[in-house]
């Protein structure tokens, strides 16, 4: 859906209430070149099979943006999100914007060797949600990965797999981070099988800050630092 080729560029814009888009076999963002995807204004892109990848290969460049009451929905055939492949990979939600996975996979940032991801949550009804078949969220997996959650964003996991929490961190030498911070600001997880592992083999870090809230309504607790990993939380600021 972009940026097929080095040094290509490709845009594609769904905008207005009455504006559709639906694919049946998933789409790629920034392939090699750089590619970007928006979702505005009450637009909805509905895909119904295979999944997303957002920067794919190495070189490529991709970015969703959903903004302004407009809604990314993943079915329930569909196998996630990632963000950051081999390429640099960004979905960013701002105030107004739903994403929602229904599907049998979750959200993957920083997924391969090579590449990098960006998750923002930011502004009052940004939201991001997964459903019960969904296996939660990966950060920095074999890349660096960083979730970004502020100023009234809304991240809810409502999975109920044994690995459908949120993993930070996950492979040695790789960082991953996810921050909450601004009043409003929620990551709310109801995973009864679940947690959150912040370190599980590479140096994780979980800040809640400046009026940011963790709800942590899991089955599994938080872990800090597996064993030759490196986890942190920090809990900070008036809330």
């Amino acid at each position: 859906a972009g940026g097929g080729l080095p040094a290509a560029q490709g845009t594609v814009t769904v905008n207005g209430s009455n504006a559709l888009l639906t694919d049946t076999s998933g789409m790629s963002i920034g392939v090699s070149g750089t590619g970007d995807l928006q979702v505005m204004n009450g637009g909805s892109v509905l895909v119904t099979g295979a999944g997303i990848t957002i920067g794919q290969s190495s070189g490529g460049a991709g970015t969703v943006l959903v903004a302004g009451g407009g809604l990314l929905d993943l079915g329930t055939a569909t196998n996630g999100i990632g963000i950051g492949a081999s390429g640099a990979g960004t979905l960013d939600i701002e105030a107004g914007g739903t994403v929602a996975l229904h599907g049998t996979s979750g959200l993957g940032i920083g997924k391969n060797v090579g590449g990098s991801g960006l998750l923002l949550v930011n502004g009052p009804n940004a939201l991001l949600t997964e459903g019960a078949t969904n296996t939660g969220i990966g950060v920095g997996q074999a890349a660096a990965g960083t979730v970004e959650i502020t100023n009234g964003g809304t991240i809810i996991l409502n999975t109920a797999g044994t690995s459908s929490g949120i993993g930070i961190g996950q492979t040695a030498g790789v960082h991953g981070l996810v921050l909450v911070s601004g009043s409003g600001s929620l990551l709310e997880l109801n995973t009864p099988n679940s947690g959150v592992s912040v370190g599980q083999a590479g140096q994780g870090t979980l800040d809640v800050l400046s009026g940011g809230t963790a709800w942590l309504n899991d089955g599994n607790g938080i872990g800090i630092g597996n064993a030759g990993a490196v986890g942190t939380v920090a809990v900070a600021g008036a809330g």
